[in-house]
């Protein structure tokens, strides 16, 4: 009886460890079968993102040149600016050294003014400077620019000026010819092209009076508000004329005058104004 047990516990023994043997032997193969099949698609797996983070890295470095791309062209564009003002700052730099260089005439004091307001639409005929009656600016002033005469003083407020350009109609000034010595009135005919200087004409010269294209005309003096001998301009050929000259009624001669101030540049002015204010007309 005991020998039967014996062989009963041996065979369901043994049959434990067949099944046990079994199992892991199916497991094993199963993950076999598994991994057989998985594998074409982990290396397609693999290859995907390899080649997303190569993409990926492409594209980081082509934001990357963009980037310095980017700067670069600021960089570019800060430059022109600084160089743009830099050139502005000599242009000022020149014109003040130019206003200071006017010579001293007796009677009268050079005070320096900054153009404030200046209307796109009536730029060639007129503006603003920040200097007034306080500064001892009267009606009348010359103003100049770059050594030459670009206007006079029409209306003055206490710490501003409104400028009237040899150009603009109203503005008239005594001149004088530089070779014959003929005086006469000149003033501006109010027609200028856009950025382009005005032109003005001299009026009632006498009828023997001689002169040329490229004469220069200079301030008489005559009439108070505005010392002699400042430049105001040169004579001109009017388009489609022959002679310099032009007859007015056949009593007096008129002649076109090119104003010798810049007109397109301007950032300061001098004004001549008289010692004594009541001497300004």
């Amino acid at each position: 009886m005991r020998s039967l047990l014996t062989r009963l516990t041996i065979i369901l023994l043994a049959a434990a460890l067949l099944g046990i043997w079994a199992t892991a032997l199916g497991r094993g193969l199963a993950r076999g079968v598994a991994s057989g099949m998985l594998t074409p698609f982990a290396s397609l797996w693999s290859g995907v993102t390899e080649r997303l983070v190569t993409n990926a890295s492409a594209l980081t470095g082509l934001g990357d040149a963009s980037e310095r791309l980017r700067e670069a062209q600021l960089e570019a564009a800060r430059l022109r600016l600084a160089a743009a003002e830099a050139e502005d700052l000599r242009r000022q730099n020149q014109d003040l050294r130019a206003y200071y260089g006017l010579p001293a005439r007796q009677g009268w004091r050079v005070i320096l003014a900054e153009v404030t307001v200046r209307d796109p639409a009536t730029w060639n005929r007129g503006f603003r400077i920040n200097r007034g009656s306080h500064d001892g600016v009267v009606p009348g002033c010359a103003v100049m620019a770059d050594a030459a005469v670009i206007g006079r003083v029409s209306e003055v407020q206490a710490g501003s000026a409104t400028v009237l350009t040899v150009g603009a109609r109203g503005c008239r000034l005594s001149v004088v010819l530089e070779t014959s010595k003929s005086t006469g009135i000149l003033e501006g005919t109010g027609v200028g092209r856009w950025l382009q200087a005005p032109q003005c004409q001299v009026d009632y010269l006498p009828r023997d009076t001689a002169v040329a294209a490229g004469e220069r005309v200079w301030t008489s003096g005559l009439g108070g508000g505005v010392p002699g001998g400042l430049v105001v301009g040169r004579v001109v050929r009017r388009p489609g004329q022959e002679r310099v000259m032009e007859w007015v009624d056949g009593a007096h001669g008129r002649l076109a005058v090119a104003p010798t101030a810049p007109f397109g540049r301007l950032h300061f002015v001098a004004v001549y104004c008289p010692d004594q204010p009541m001497a300004a007309r």
